[in-house]
């Protein structure tokens, strides 16, 4: 529900509020068949939280098939063929948004991080850190950013953001950028 603070701004015009990757992909189709020229960003806030959905949804239906054969619910796990499902609705997903980008239209993509862990002797050694998302997600956006705070002296929070890709040449990988918005891009799109 982090979209209610943002409630009151002209600027949004459709909210959809749901962790459903079926909602999202009906929304999308309504999108591209009503709203595509009333429209120049969509967003998806949050991209781990649809693809902890349909990983829960997985589960629920290896739970089912564990009772109607009389195994242990316990011991249900996610088959590949739900693997398999969960991708192809995160593929689907996934061709819209570009489709969207394709006829100029912005996609932002929000997603929590995870971890990317190296074992170093007998140790887990945390060494970057990628979206909480579906494989291979950042691969489809020109501009990828890990936002972040620090603390100055004065204890004032400040807001950055590190750049992990940018095939645009705005900004360097690597670059923290202070106080980020997309203004320096603009130029560019």
């Amino acid at each position: 529900d982090g979209w209610a603070w943002y409630k009151d701004n002209p600027n949004l015009r459709l909210v959809l509020n749901t962790t459903s990757a079926d909602t999202v992909e009906e929304a999308l189709d309504e999108i591209e068949d009503e709203h595509l020229d009333d429209m120049q960003t969509f967003i998806v806030d949050s991209e781990t939280k649809i693809y902890e959905n349909m990983q829960l949804s997985g589960l629920s239906v290896a739970e089912k098939r564990a009772r109607l054969k009389g195994q242990d619910v316990d011991d249900a796990n996610i088959s590949q063929r739900e693997w398999g499902k969960i991708k192809l609705i995160t593929k689907r997903i996934q061709s819209t948004k570009i489709l969207l980008a394709s006829k100029g239209k912005n996609v932002v993509s929000i997603a929590q991080e995870k971890d990317v862990k190296e074992k170093k002797g007998n140790d887990w050694v945390t060494v970057g850190y990628e979206p909480d998302a579906s494989k291979g997600l950042g691969y489809d956006y020109d501009i990828i950013l890990r936002f972040f705070t620090e603390e100055d002296k004065d204890g004032n929070i400040l807001y950055k953001a590190k750049v992990d890709k940018d095939r645009t040449n705005v900004t360097k990988r690597g670059q923290i950028i202070e106080n980020p918005s997309f203004e320096r891009w603009r130029e560019v799109y």
